[in-house]
């Protein structure tokens, strides 16, 4: 089971960076020599493992597309060692409480919600 700790959506990211880089320009952060200091977390602090991700993207497309895509989810097992447990997926939480406090900012949607916004795009697209 692969765990993905850290699903980020790009407009979080950016606004994230933006906002570190306006702190430190407007000197409302701090310059420090402590190489940690300026180091936040931004993304969903819930995990997702590939086989619920895949569920929400296929979820996704049949409910916005009006039951007209039925993408089918299968597990191939090739006998590889599983590097997690089921019990990791419960254990991995990112913290974007540094984030929240030293940039004002944190993480505006879902994993669901970003997987809608991503399958709009795409079939409005196509």
């Amino acid at each position: 089971m692969t765990i993905l700790p850290d699903f980020v959506r790009i407009e979080d990211a950016g606004q994230t960076h933006e906002a570190l880089a306006e702190g430190i320009l407007n000197d409302g952060i701090p310059m420090s020599s402590d190489s940690f200091f300026h180091i936040v977390n931004s993304f969903l602090p819930q995990s997702v493992n590939v086989l619920d991700l895949a569920r929400i993207v296929a979820e996704s497309l049949r409910h916005l597309s009006g039951q007209a895509l039925n993408p089918q989810i299968e597990v191939v097992d090739e006998g590889l060692a599983s590097l997690f447990t089921i019990e990791d997926k419960e254990r991995v939480h990112g913290d974007v409480q540094k984030s929240k406090e030293l940039l004002h900012v944190a993480p505006t949607t879902s994993v669901r919600e970003s997987i809608d916004k991503i399958v709009r795009a795409r079939l409005s697209h196509a």
